[in-house]
């Protein structure tokens, strides 16, 4: 489905169910590593699986999240993905704490506790993080596939490397290909990376280009190496 960020988001929140089903492939994994991380060790699946659920419904319900997130609003949907998270990470420690109480109405939690806060702002920067540079990799394989077999390879290069963590010399034996010649296809497939991911970026904060060269030095420093 070839939607950007918030083609997909406006599209969803119209109701039309191919868009609603992608917004959950691309974002599902972000949300349930993101209350994962508040739960810790006493998650219990089906608490995390409603929990989950229920982020999807802030978004998806009429005049939901995705009803009030505009493009133009500074940091992006991100901001808006993450505070679902965290207001739905407090209402579930909130009821997990009512149930340890005689007294429902005595059981008033305001905030989550510094450690939460901490966990739940660290697993979601990282699968966010993992997100964008599957996003970006779709772009670059998209790409690819017009740009014919060349490039095609150079994403393969790229995933052996990256992916697979396999050094160039091995690369090079499993390809049947010259050592420096895919030090060079490696080298231009991370600068068509490196554009992928600009796009990508630029989707997701259209508005906001310091926020997106910000966030691509971030990323690219989780790319190095």
């Amino acid at each position: 489905m070839d939607l950007t960020c918030w083609t997909l988001i406006h599209d969803a929140a119209a109701g039309e169910a191919a868009a609603r089903a992608e917004f959950a492939r691309r974002y599902l994994p972000v949300v349930r590593e993101a209350l994962r991380a508040v739960a810790g060790a006493r998650a219990d699946e089906a608490d995390l699986e409603d929990a989950v659920g229920e982020v999807f419904v802030e978004c998806l319900k009429t005049e939901g999240l995705l009803e009030r997130a505009r493009s133009g609003q500074g940091a992006g949907f991100r901001a808006f993905l993450f505070a679902a998270c965290r207001n739905v990470a407090l209402r579930q420690r909130t009821r997990r704490a009512r149930r340890r109480e005689a007294a429902a109405d005595t059981a008033v939690i305001e905030a989550l506790e510094p450690d939460e806060e901490h966990s739940l702002g660290e697993a979601f920067d990282r699968a966010w993080a993992v997100e964008l540079l599957r996003e970006a990799g779709e772009h670059q394989a998209q790409a690819a596939q017009a740009a014919g077999p060349a490039a095609q390879r150079r994403v393969e290069i790229l995933r052996l490397r990256f992916q697979e963590a396999l050094p160039v010399r091995e690369i090079s034996a499993l390809l049947d290909l010259p050592a420096d010649f895919v030090h060079h296809e490696y080298a231009q497939a991370r600068r068509e990376f490196e554009r992928a991911l600009r796009e990508v970026l630029a989707e997701h904060n259209p508005d906001a280009p310091e926020a997106a060269a910000r966030e691509l030095r971030e990323l690219l420093a989780l790319f190095a190496g």
